[in-house]
């Protein structure tokens, strides 16, 4: 018989469940450690998104949902 891992056996996690949440925990310590660190910096995603927005809106293609034109 082989002997089952603590988070299996007290816990009731498959290897998929606890190698996800061990991940997902230290993705979000790393993200939080980089905002005190740095603030909160623009990310390129972030900039992508922005400059797009605002070239549809300028085109008059699309508009921010709730903004009505003046008449």
């Amino acid at each position: 018989m082989t002997e089952q891992p603590p988070y299996a056996t007290e816990f009731g996690f498959s290897d998929d469940e606890w190698e996800l949440s061990v991940d997902l925990s230290q993705s979000v310590l790393l993200a939080a450690g980089t905002v005190e660190l740095y603030g909160s910096l623009p990310t390129r995603s972030g900039n992508a998104a922005g400059l797009e927005s605002a070239t549809t809106t300028s085109r008059g293609t699309r508009r921010p949902s709730g903004c009505r034109l003046r008449r």
